[in-house]
């Protein structure tokens, strides 16, 4: 027989189990997890949510929003950074395009894990690639930031570009740093700017209405066990 609690009552008389905080990107599947044992026999999910959480549909639309979303804020810091003087793939461009690389890489293996049907010879190789990518991702993450902030991209190479790494001969180096030519690039920075923050504050109001429903929706839910 299932034993249900009101809301009040655990707070009244807490569980001796104890609970810890989970990292965010844990929550969802914390969330499912609880649903399922919480509830027996499943019909007493309510649709809604058992929709949102199995369908392949929802899972490949999830995708599909979040690679647009890198796919457009990576593709803005790498044209600013590939125009602007020297013009070509520098250490900033090279860093953000590896980072939005590997968060698309990402994407794909995140779709493999939550189907059902996982082959054997592709599940491993698949958390491989995954594993390695989170590694690279958090590397250009962190590391690019770091070495932007002590000045490691304002040497030789990164200024003349990586197409020079290897043959230094054609290399030029520009050591103004108010041309012509970055005055042009910075109204390139501008209007890229506005778009970012229209971007950023669009995706930031469809975050919190849809992190508002779905908290309604798990209220009622656990209002179904008072």
């Amino acid at each position: 027989m299932l034993r249900t609690f009101s809301v009040v009552q655990v707070l009244q008389n807490p569980p001796d189990k104890s609970y810890e905080t989970v990292w965010l990107w844990n929550r969802d599947r914390c969330v499912r997890e609880w649903l399922d044992a919480a509830t027996c026999p499943q019909s007493l999910v309510s649709d809604d949510i058992r929709h949102i959480l199995e369908t392949r549909s929802n899972r490949f639309l999830a995708a599909f929003l979040t690679f647009a979303s890198i796919a457009t804020l990576c593709s803005h810091a790498i044209t600013i950074s590939y125009y602007t003087p020297s013009v070509g793939f520098g250490c900033r461009a090279t860093t953000m395009l590896c980072y939005a690389c590997c968060q698309c890489i990402l994407i794909l293996c995140w779709l493999y894990y939550n189907e059902d049907d996982k082959k054997r010879y592709i599940k491993w190789p698949v958390y491989v690639i995954g594993g390695l990518c989170g590694l690279c991702s958090v590397f250009t993450a962190i590391g690019g930031t770091v070495m932007q902030l002590l000045g490691v991209y304002r040497n030789c190479i990164c200024k003349a570009g990586l197409r020079y790494w290897l043959n230094t001969a054609g290399g030029t180096v520009n050591l103004a740093s108010d041309t012509q030519a970055h005055r042009d690039s910075g109204l390139l920075w501008g209007r890229f700017a506005e778009v970012g923050l229209v971007f950023i504050g669009i995706f930031c109001v469809l975050g919190w209405g849809y992190f508002m429903r779905m908290k309604a929706m798990l209220a009622k839910e656990i209002d179904k066990f008072q």
